[in-house]
């Protein structure tokens, strides 16, 4: 019985820890030599070298019209029919899985109230 009552103290100090209001971001960090960090350098430096480079690299395939078109007109083509089997499959074993956890607890539940009852 110790175990439940762990158990669940420590769910509910999960769920109320959600509710705990929290910073959305960290503080600024403040350089100390009153100039741009070493990070900032190198951002800047990343940036001038991005924008002398050309945009796209001239080995990259062009996406063909056909392919364009066919996916246009499916609905953009992906997923199939693997998908759709995975969520079936997915569902019923959701449900399945709720089915013997709902008689589990209502067997539990009827033991529990054959024993509080005197016969």
């Amino acid at each position: 019985m110790t175990a439940k009552h762990c158990l669940s103290a420590a769910v509910i100090a999960a769920l109320v820890s959600g509710l705990v209001p929290a910073p959305t971001r960290a503080a600024e960090p403040t350089p100390t030599n009153g100039g741009s960090t070493p990070l900032r350098a190198a951002i800047d430096r990343a940036a001038v070298r991005a924008a002398n480079t050309q945009t796209a690299p001239a080995s990259l395939p062009a996406r063909g019209k056909a392919r364009v078109a066919k996916q246009a007109s499916n609905g953009g083509g992906g997923g199939g029919h693997t998908a759709l089997i995975l969520g079936l499959v997915g569902t019923a074993a959701g449900l399945g899985a709720t089915y013997y956890l709902v008689k589990e607890s209502q067997k539990q539940t009827n033991d529990l109230i054959g024993q509080v009852t005197p016969h």
